[in-house]
């Protein structure tokens, strides 16, 4: 599922067997639904599929006035943070935030225990 924070309306979303599966369907709902916006920062757990399908999707044509195929770049404004939970024994210990592509997008980030 994608979701605007601010005004927490579903962008897209899919359903499948794994998120593996889903997940680039999502990706590319959601550059095609936010097609008058640059650039998405997005913001998912450790798993490589989203910084793949990210990648693929959030890429545009640079053009350098020659001839042939422009290269494609990462579009601007795209980013990708991921929040990777370590737990030792069943219990969250840490919360390690990573900066996978484009500008860093970080919320505060708090890690309560009991007693």
């Amino acid at each position: 599922m994608s979701q605007d924070r601010a005004t927490r309306f579903v962008v897209a979303w899919g359903f499948g067997s794994s998120e593996d599966e889903v997940a680039p369907k999502v990706v590319a709902q959601t550059r095609q639904r936010t097609s008058g916006r640059r650039g998405v920062i997005w913001i998912s757990d450790g798993r490589p599929v989203y910084r793949r399908a990210v990648r693929q999707v959030y890429r545009d044509a640079q053009p350098t006035g020659k001839r042939g195929r422009p290269p494609l770049v990462l579009t601007p404004g795209v980013g990708l943070t991921q929040a990777v939970k370590r737990r030792h024994q069943g219990r969250m210990v840490r919360v390690e935030v990573r900066q996978v592509l484009g500008r860093r997008w970080i919320a505060p980030i708090r890690c309560m225990r009991n007693g």
